[in-house]
């Protein structure tokens, strides 16, 4: 999990950056056809070298086609509903911060953009360093322990982050750097616990239903953080960063006990 979730690490190295670089040499519209344009030169290489992976399937041949009965399976479950929360509410704390973090740092601690790529950068490289070994780390040390102490250290950034006078460039890197390697571990040792909840039979369902709930979580959040942020019009500084800062250290807390309540599950079973 830790080498597939290094991915997302080596998307922030190359794509955020070179994202802006494309929005700022030509127009906001051009990174979005970029990546229309990989998606379709990706799927003759998803044809040829992703496997079907249907094996697990053939003991449960023509039972749960229907996709709800599938869906009442999963949401009658109380283990698999809690999975699903930790994964949206995950999500929800941690793209709080996401939408704004880049006016706020251009509007209010003051740098540039070209200077706020390089947060991206920095962050995308140590999670990259890290998601194999924080993989590791949880296979060794138990996915639970390590996703409870990750929660918990990542709070202090989220603080300092949204609270962040005007200062040092170095140690905005330093505050970022650490919040993106420590989310990389939390979601890590979470993904690993989600993924493992269900049998392989149900784990492809599951497993889509998971990432439309992430989604979902993901557009809540920034509608949320959408309504409380407020810009001024002639400074473009934006106001009340520090708010959705407090509500995401608040939604972390709640996933720490989603995370607790998934692990006793678990053990139970």
């Amino acid at each position: 999990m830790g080498y597939l979730m290094a991915a997302f690490s080596i998307a922030s190295v190359v794509g955020i950056p070179f994202g802006l670089f494309l929005a700022t040499k030509f127009s906001w519209h051009v990174p979005f056809l970029f990546i229309g344009i990989v998606g379709i030169v990706i799927i003759p290489f998803l044809i040829r070298y992703i496997p079907p992976m249907t094996a697990h399937l053939t003991h449960n041949a023509g039972k749960e086609k229907n996709r709800f009965q599938i869906l009442e399976k999963i949401f009658s479950n109380k283990r698999y509903r809690i999975a699903l929360a930790l994964s949206g509410f995950l999500m929800l704390g941690h793209f709080l911060l996401v939408p704004f973090l880049t006016p706020f740092m251009e509007f209010n601690v003051g740098f540039t953009k070209d200077q706020i790529q390089y947060i991206y950068i920095v962050g995308g490289i140590l999670t990259l360093i890290s998601a194999p070994i924080s993989g590791k780390i949880a296979d060794n040390v138990g996915k639970l322990k390590v996703y409870i102490w990750s929660a918990i250290l990542s709070l202090l950034p989220v603080f300092l982050i949204t609270n962040m006078p005007v200062i040092a460039f170095y140690y905005v890197l330093i505050v970022t750097g650490f919040w993106f390697l420590i989310s990389n571990t939390r979601g890590i040792s979470a993904s690993a616990m989600v993924s493992n909840v269900v049998p392989p039979q149900l784990r492809g369902s599951f497993m889509s239903l998971n990432s439309s709930m992430q989604q979902l979580f993901t557009g809540i959040a920034s509608s949320i953080t959408g309504y409380i942020i407020v810009s001024d019009k002639i400074t473009h500084k934006i106001s009340h960063y520090n708010w959705a800062g407090y509500l995401s250290m608040a939604v972390l807390l709640f996933c720490i006990y989603l995370g607790v309540k998934l692990g006793e599950k678990s053990t139970a079973v």
